[in-house]
């Protein structure tokens, strides 16, 4: 199908002027987006917010609104009703995107660490969160050791990770340098975490076993278990590790997001 200077085919083009039109009408309670290139990236605006995305396509996530945008991962997360954060709260983010989490958690006072191993994610995520001074950003993958991967980039569909089927045409392969996260936390000298959050596209036990002095000094954790490890879900292994660094394990669906919780006594 031919697409035009967003890169969007006719049907998806034709998406966006059609919610555009309709908000416009009041016809429902959506708010209006707009989209424009910008070198390799876009920039969409909601609700007189400008966010830098890697593809034209993710113009859908705001068809609510900027605000409703936050909210809602705030609430896929556990955000409040597992896990308070405040004023003075440090919160770790693993696959930060183009940090809208980081965004969401500095909005209620807390200082966060975000983590996007993909390049051109990385790239939209230094933006949008520019003139932040509570949020610093790390571009890197996140292992249970350090050494030299194979990474999968799949930016225009959230997907990117380090677990991914060869073969499948979405994903470019990228050489990386991963480093396990107690690393991290010791270069940065972080102390105790109200959060780790966590959405590694399947590589969440790695990400953990990578992570056992991070655990011991964390009061939560909210990790997407979803099946995105070659189409199985991670659960089972990452509530192991949890129940074995002393949380108290849940499960729990959020906007059908599938979720592994874990928390402190």
């Amino acid at each position: 199908m031919a697409a035009n200077r967003l890169g969007l085919p006719p049907v998806k083009r034709a998406h966006l002027a059609l919610h555009n039109a309709l908000t416009a009408l009041g016809l429902f309670p959506h708010r209006p987006v707009s989209i424009r290139p910008q070198g390799d990236a876009f920039v969409v605006t909601s609700e007189g917010r400008e966010i830098w995305v890697p593809a034209a396509i993710r113009w859908r996530m705001y068809r609510r609104g900027w605000a409703n945008r936050l909210g809602r991962l705030r609430q896929n997360f556990g955000i409040p009703d597992h896990v308070a954060i405040g004023p003075g709260d440090h919160v770790i983010d693993i696959g930060a995107n183009v940090g809208e989490f980081a965004l969401a958690c500095a909005g209620l006072g807390a200082r966060v660490d975000s983590i996007e191993g993909d390049p051109r994610v990385f790239a939209c995520l230094a933006r949008n969160i520019a003139g932040e001074a509570g949020i610093t950003a790390h571009q890197t993958v996140v292992w249970h050791r350090e050494e030299d991967l194979t990474f999968f980039s799949a930016p225009a569909e959230a997907d990117s990770s380090l677990i991914a089927d060869p073969n499948d045409p979405r994903y470019k392969p990228i050489k990386v340098h991963a480093v396990p996260l107690d690393l991290l936390a010791q270069r940065g000298n972080w102390g105790e975490i109200a959060l780790l959050k966590c959405d590694a596209e399947g590589a969440e036990p790695e990400v953990l076993r990578g992570a056992t002095a991070t655990l011991a000094r964390t009061r939560a954790v909210a990790i997407d278990t979803g099946p995105e490890r070659l189409g199985e879900e991670t659960h089972a292994p990452v509530a192991e590790i949890l129940t074995a660094a002393g949380f108290r394990v849940f499960r729990d669906i959020r906007k059908g997001r599938k979720m592994t919780f874990g928390l402190r006594s």
